[in-house]
């Protein structure tokens, strides 16, 4: 995978951690070594799902003292 789109030229792209110029035919750049398939700093994530609450307790039936 290389930092240019499909349908870019043959001109240097910037890179998206350290903004150096990098060849169109270079897999990671060679200033900060980022791939292209890392996300950019700053993108957000996508937040994973919550968790399920757990089901509380069924309180026990008080004991008589006889």
């Amino acid at each position: 995978m290389c930092f240019r789109p499909p349908s870019a030229g043959l001109e240097p792209v910037k890179c998206p951690k350290c903004g150096a110029l990098v060849p169109p035919s270079a897999d990671a750049c060679p200033s900060c070594g980022a791939r292209a398939d890392m996300p950019a700093p700053g993108v957000a994530k996508v937040p994973s799902v919550p968790k399920v609450p757990k089901v509380p307790n069924v309180p026990k039936p008080p004991v008589s003292g006889r």
